[in-house]
């Protein structure tokens, strides 16, 4: 089966490299208030100046600063998981090219229940929070999803399905 659009099969290990390195970041980023008050100040040289123009603030003159970690976690973990979940298999077949096909539809679907549910029941400065997450949650449980056909389940079904002596 030719496959077109995927990475080579080495790109799946650093992509799940990238994944768990940002990942870790991405979560003590979203905790540093709480338990890193300073780090935004420890990677100070992050901080570049952006013209208001560029920005969507009503002044026109002047600049505003903005630190770049955010910015850096979002493209390593997106970066990440599109390599783990577009990588070549080492053996690809029809079933690897149908489970990948399911479980993009799956990651699509629950991405779009998520959005639904959070926008009829989050408001605020909660539901824009949810907005960003979801970003990767496409993505993420298609990766689980996919991995879990491909690796886990024939696994716990072959332990099932020992032959009682």
């Amino acid at each position: 089966m030719k496959t077109r659009f995927l990475f080579p099969h080495w790109a799946k290990a650093l992509g799940w490299g990238l994944t768990f390195c940002f990942l870790i970041l991405g979560i003590i980023y979203m905790v540093r208030e709480s338990y890193f008050p300073n780090l935004e100040k420890s990677v100070d040289w992050l901080t570049i100046k952006i013209p208001h123009k560029l920005t969507w603030d009503s002044e026109f003159l002047g600049t505003t600063e903005n630190n770049l970690l955010d910015e850096i976690i979002t493209v390593g973990l997106t970066l990440g998981l599109v390599l783990v979940a577009f990588s070549k298999e080492r053996k690809e077949d029809e079933w690897v090219a149908q489970v990948r096909l399911e479980s993009l539809q799956w990651g699509v679907m629950i991405n779009a229940v998520l959005i639904i549910l959070a926008t009829l029941l989050v408001y605020n400065g909660a539901y824009l929070s949810i907005l960003i997450y979801n970003v990767f949650t496409a993505l993420a449980f298609f990766v689980i999803r996919f991995n879990w056909i491909l690796y886990i389940k024939p696994l716990v079904f072959k332990r099932n399905m020992m032959p009682l002596v």
